[in-house]
């Protein structure tokens, strides 16, 4: 009788972490993935583009943004 409690407790266990992790995975889906641009030329102002990746307030929305550089 032992064993089934600890069995049911263990799969339930289980079951929740694997439902908390749902979110972290479609958060990830929703970062800048796949498709880089190409750098463009660098303006006069600044020494070096680096490339972003941002999204909106919900992580979503996400978009590959070159940002300047100064030294």
């Amino acid at each position: 009788m032992k064993e089934i409690a600890l069995t049911l407790v263990a799969s339930a266990l289980l079951i929740g972490l694997t439902i908390a992790a749902i979110p972290v995975v479609a958060q990830a889906a929703n970062t800048c993935s796949g498709y880089q641009p190409y750098k463009p030329y660098v303006p006069y102002h600044c020494d070096d583009l680096v490339l972003m990746c941002t999204c909106d307030y919900r992580m979503q929305n996400c978009s590959w943004e070159w940002v300047c550089v100064k030294n």
